[in-house]
C-alpha cells in the first residue's frame, strides 16, 4: 500500500499515484520479459486499486509490532479495486475520486460496478495498456 499526498497534502497526488502505478506495471512486463527470454515458462503479474479520499493514518501496533499504515473507507475501496481487476481482466483501475479530465486518453470506460460492502454501484476507469509516464512533470514534488 502506498499513499500519495499524505502526511503532506499535495495537489497532484492523482497524477503521482497513476504514475507510480503505470511505473510499476512496466517494470514488471520488463522483468517478465527478462525471465521468458531466460527460457523459464513463467511470468510476474500485478494488481492495482487507485482510490482517493480521506482516510486514519500513524503508527499503530504494539511495543514489538508498530507500523504505519491507513485506515477507512477509502483504503477499503482501493482494496476492492484491486481485487476487481481479476474481474476485469485489467491491471490497474482508478475510482472515480481518482479521475480527472487529465487522464481521459488513459482510461477505458467508465464503468459502473457493484463493490463488495457497498450498497450503490461506483463508477471505475480501468487504466488502458503501454502507458508510459510520467504524465506530468511534476512526479517527484
Amino acid at each position: 500500500m502506498v499513499e500519495f499526498g499524505a502526511p503532506l497534502y499535495s495537489e497532484n497526488h492523482r497524477e503521482r499515484a497513476i504514475n507510480c502505478a503505470i511505473e510499476l506495471r512496466n517494470a514488471v512486463e520488463n522483468i517478465s520479459h527478462k525471465i521468458k527470454v531466460l527460457g523459464v515458462d513463467w511470468s510476474l503479474e500485478i494488481r492495482i486499486g487507485i482510490n482517493s479520499g480521506e482516510a486514519i493514518l500513524g503508527i499503530v501496533g504494539a511495543e514489538n509490532r508498530i507500523g504505519y499504515t491507513a485506515l477507512g473507507d477509502t483504503v477499503n475501496v482501493a482494496s476492492r479495486l484491486e481485487k476487481l481487476t481479476r474481474e476485469l481482466k485489467k491491471d490497474i483501475i482508478i475510482g472515480k475520486s481518482v479521475y480527472i479530465d487529465k487522464f481521459k486518453d488513459l482510461t477505458e470506460g467508465p464503468i459502473s460496478v457493484k463493490l463488495k460492502g457497498k450498497s450503490k454501484e461506483m463508477v471505475v476507469y480501468p487504466l488502458k495498456k503501454n502507458l508510459l509516464a510520467p504524465i506530468s512533470d511534476s512526479i517527484l514534488l
